[in-house]
């Protein structure tokens, strides 16, 4: 699209003012070289490619360049060239990605022990642990509905029994 020869003249015109640079024209900078240091950064033309990052190694130690213009030139630009444009972090993002994935894993494992804690507990709590170890197996419906139907005997005999003296009181004053 572009000639290598056009490319050149734009890098050449962004850096043309080292004393005091626009934001603007470093950005660009950062963002054309990010984009086609690689392939700017032939052979025939190292001695321009050498003259670009002197200048902007000067740009950044310039006291007319924001912190933030200062890392984009140091990250983006000059430390993949000096890694000839490898990305600088690829092995760093797999150690860390490695990592996370350990941390994740581990994080997982406790999640699971604290929940088959909390489980215990409030099985513990409630009561239902001892039914398992004392008959080998967990109640069905039958046994809680067996327990339901002596509770509910147990009622229906005291109201019976009640319901009987409040019609023995009516019959005696009557």
């Amino acid at each position: 699209m572009l000639t290598e020869r056009i490319m050149h003249k734009r890098v050449k015109k962004l850096l043309g003012n080292v004393d005091n640079p626009e934001e603007e024209e470093i950005e660009s900078l950062c963002q054309l070289l990010r984009t086609i240091g690689r392939l700017l950064n032939v052979p025939k033309a190292h001695a321009h490619m050498d003259v670009y990052f002197s200048r902007m190694k000067e740009l950044g130690k310039s006291n007319n360049v924001s912190p933030h213009m200062e890392f984009m030139l140091q990250v983006d630009v000059i430390e993949p060239h000096e890694q000839k444009w490898q990305p600088h972090n690829v092995a760093n993002a797999l150690t860390m990605l490695a990592q996370v994935h350990k941390v994740a894993a581990k994080d997982r494992e406790r999640a699971a022990q604290d929940l088959q804690a909390h489980q215990r507990q409030y099985s513990i709590s409630r009561g239902g642990s001892k039914w398992g170890t004392e008959h080998g197996t967990e109640p069905g419906p039958d046994d809680w509905f067996g327990k339901l139907s002596k509770v509910a005997s147990i009622v229906m005999g005291f109201s019976s029994l009640f319901a009987g003296k409040k019609d023995s009181k009516r019959c005696a004053s009557k």
